[in-house]
């Protein structure tokens, strides 16, 4: 391996500060189980019924995320830092070829789409002059791309849609409202970040009909 290699594998993939990290953090990894499957078995029979069954789920809910805070993440946090790192430099690496790939596509391309619409109308003209019979376009195959129509979009008035909808509801035109009904979505999280302002159910669902919010927690 180069010396190059070296440096560059060394700002990839810094070393850990203990021997055999893998091997360690695998062995300690394991010894969790032990711990955590009874607490896992103790938790799914505890019935919560009374102040001290809360009080003993809590105590165990602390237990075990105590174990995951105090324990685990710390056993692993090295080489989430490193896998992160490779991670990054991979896919620069990686992405810095395929810019390169999408720009090669975006000089390419608008100059086929312009010949293919300059051959389709050049090819209706045909058409138009022998109507007997069947013109084709000469558009070549080319591997690995299909040739393609769009059909762009441009929302000019969102409300008149809106008005469309509720005269076909106020006409009982089932079919038209459930045609347009398609195209209409509920913001969901527009509601609920409404429901965490407003912190009162009561008023959420007198104000917005069709959706009920609830209070979880205390």
């Amino acid at each position: 391996m180069s010396t190059k290699n070296v440096a560059l594998e060394t700002e990839i993939i810094p070393a850990l500060a203990f021997a055999n990290p893998l091997e360690t953090a695998l062995a300690a990894n394991d010894q969790f189980d032990s711990r955590l499957l009874p607490l896992k078995a103790k938790a799914a029979d505890l019935k919560v019924k009374t102040k001290e069954d809360y009080a003993a789920i809590g105590e165990l809910l602390s237990e075990v995320r105590s174990i995951r805070k105090n324990e685990i993440i710390p056993l692993w946090s090295p080489f989430s830092g490193v896998i992160e790192r490779v991670r990054d430099y991979v896919r620069q690496k990686r992405q810095a070829k395929e810019n390169i790939c999408n720009e090669i596509e975006a000089i390419c391309l608008p100059k086929m789409k312009a010949y293919e619409v300059a051959e389709a109308a050049a090819t209706a003209k045909e058409q138009k002059k022998h109507p007997e019979g069947t013109v084709a376009p000469e558009i070549p195959a080319v591997a690995g791309y299909r040739r393609s129509t769009t059909y762009p979009i441009t929302i000019d008035d969102p409300k008149q849609l809106l008005r469309d909808l509720l005269r076909s509801y106020k006409k009982g035109d089932t079919k038209r409202v459930q045609f347009l009904q398609q195209f209409v979505m509920l913001d969901e999280k527009a509601l609920a970040t409404y429901a965490r302002e407003t912190k009162d159910p009561k008023k959420f669902n007198s104000e917005i009909p069709g959706v009920t919010c609830k209070k979880d927690g205390v």
